[in-house]
């Protein structure tokens, strides 16, 4: 928040887990002129996906918020443990509104048991 807040945004992705798609991510955002205002984002759901053989356990947080022209934005935002046991984003852009979609159910009412495939996709529009 604090880099987003400075207008810091392409440190963002130096802190992302996935710097490369952040990259992407970012670069659509700012081209299409979304840019959060300085309000932090309210969470307004929470997913878990357990580890499997192919990925590590992470959250997804969906947040919601209000972009610098008054647009309203909901974006998932996963978040992973890094190897020293911080909390890191794979993809900080928390106003793109990118979707983090699976198969299955919200994994908070599966807890323990693995979750589908999951992939990032486009804010619609």
């Amino acid at each position: 928040m604090a880099l987003a807040q400075a207008g810091k945004f392409a440190d963002l992705c130096q802190t992302a887990g996935s710097r490369s798609n952040c990259r992407s991510i970012l670069e659509f955002t700012t081209s299409e002129g979304r840019l959060p205002n300085d309000e932090w984002p309210l969470v307004v759901g929470v997913k878990r996906y357990p580890d499997t053989d192919t990925s590590a356990e992470h959250l997804v947080l969906r947040v919601q918020g209000r972009l610098v022209d008054g647009a309203t934005y909901e974006t998932d935002f996963p978040v992973v443990r890094a190897d020293g046991g911080e909390a890191i984003s794979l993809y900080p852009i928390y106003w793109s509104g990118m979707t983090f979609s699976a198969t299955a159910q919200s994994c908070s009412a599966q807890v323990g048991e693995a979750c589908a495939q999951t992939r990032i996709d486009a804010p619609p529009g």
